[in-house]
């Protein structure tokens, strides 16, 4: 039976190079890379398996030039194995962007914040090499070391750098877009040569969010330049604030097309078993091990997902285009709150405290609109009315006046 979609690891690229003849009837292509096994742990040999991988990208994006039927091409570096000083080379990938044939338009490239510019060749500015495809993708996701306004556009990388100088692209086909701005419980910074250019003395340092909001925004309200019904999204997460335990770690959506957001408070509950809490807004909450299943519950319709083939293939998709296949996606690792309670009686978070001491809820997502709808403001827990937050319990824990 011929197979129409493939997923490979790092050690099946050259097989699957070797075998592209073989090859040119599929659809879709994940890539799961991971670091290569290294010989130990020493700089050199790490420097090797780094070189392995950029010439077996190189290798890969050879072949993938030759699939004139492929749809939708992701690759995936899992959040949970970033490796030992694993350097993916911008350059490589750079490559395979270019090498997508022109029937693909659906993409995603997540690097978990692993792609490293110097070392391997010339310098690329990965913004610009997947400026030049985005015209004709339908579903996109990105989330990378570094971005900017590049992605969407020439000029200025933030609005304080002369806004109108800035000249976006078209996206014409677009239906769903996501870059993902977060870095651990941040934000992932602004790419070196934009930050060069918007660096202003006595202001703080600019990050991707920034300017990667600032250029979709541009698109986004200059009138043809995308389809009325397309979803344009950019993800971050504000810090964890270790001196106020009222102000949550803070997931923020922000639809560019729509000029609204939806934050989503976290906050870490057990070590044993590990459990983080995430409240999604109208009085609903998940809980999970995985901070990633939060992520990508935070991302929604707009993010892509896990679907397992006939063949046992695990394939990254975006969600409508594999329910457009018929594919079944795999179901995020969440579970309802009342049920890990109660499997789990003697763990409490001071937020479940406080409401049951309080009788009210006191925390949920919420949606942001308006003219700070980009705000990245963190929620925070309401102290009621009868109540304090003592600085000394680093306001966490509500005592009554």
């Amino acid at each position: 039976m011929e197979q129409h979609d493939m997923a490979l690891s790092y050690d099946d690229i050259d097989n699957f190079v070797t075998n592209a003849a073989s090859n040119l009837e599929l659809r879709s292509v994940t890539l799961h890379l991971t670091q290569p096994t290294l010989v130990s742990h020493e700089p050199q040999d790490v420097e090797t398996g780094n070189s392995q991988v950029e010439q077996a990208l190189t290798r890969l994006a050879g072949a993938i030039a030759r699939l004139t039927k492929l749809r939708a091409f992701s690759l995936y570096v899992p959040p949970d194995n970033s490796g030992h000083h694993f350097d993916i080379s911008q350059t490589a990938l750079a490559s395979l962007v270019e090498s997508l044939p022109q029937s693909c338009v659906s993409l995603e490239i997540d690097t978990a914040g692993l792609d490293h510019a110097t070392g391997f060749g010339a310098p690329v500015h990965l913004c610009e090499t997947l400026r030049a495809v985005l015209p004709r993708m339908r579903h996109a996701r990105l989330s990378l070391r570094t971005m900017c306004s590049s992605l969407f556009g020439t000029g200025a990388a933030l609005p304080q750098n002369n806004a109108a100088s800035y000249h976006p692209i078209a996206l014409p086909n677009m239906q769903t877009l996501l870059v993902n701005c977060r870095r651990a419980w941040g934000t992932a910074p602004i790419c070196a040569g934009a930050a060069d250019a918007a660096s202003a003395p006595g202001t703080p340092a600019p990050d991707s969010w920034d300017s990667v909001t600032h250029g979709l925004q541009a698109l986004a309200t200059e009138p043809g330049r995308v389809a009325p019904d397309a979803k344009l999204c950019v993800l971050t997460s504000t810090p964890q604030d270790n001196s106020d335990k009222s102000r949550y770690i803070t997931l923020i959506r922000a639809d560019l097309a729509r000029r609204t957001s939806h934050a989503f408070p976290v906050a870490f509950v057990s070590r044993g078993p590990t459990a983080w809490l995430m409240r999604t807004g109208g009085g609903r909450e998940v809980i999970s091990s995985d901070t990633a299943a939060l992520v990508a519950a935070a991302e929604g319709e707009t993010g892509w997902a896990t679907t397992t083939t006939t063949t046992g293939d695990e394939l990254r998709l975006p969600v409508p285009v594999a329910a457009e296949w018929g594919l079944e996606t795999t179901g995020l690792p969440l579970d309802e709150v009342s049920v890990w309670r109660a499997a789990n009686p003697r763990k409490m978070h001071l937020l479940w405290y406080n409401e049951q001491v309080s009788g009210e809820r006191l925390l949920d997502g919420e949606v942001r609109d308006g003219d700070g709808y980009l705000s990245r403001e963190p929620l925070v827990e309401r102290t009621p009315a009868g109540w304090q937050r003592p600085d000394a319990l680093q306001r966490a824990q509500l005592e009554p006046l």
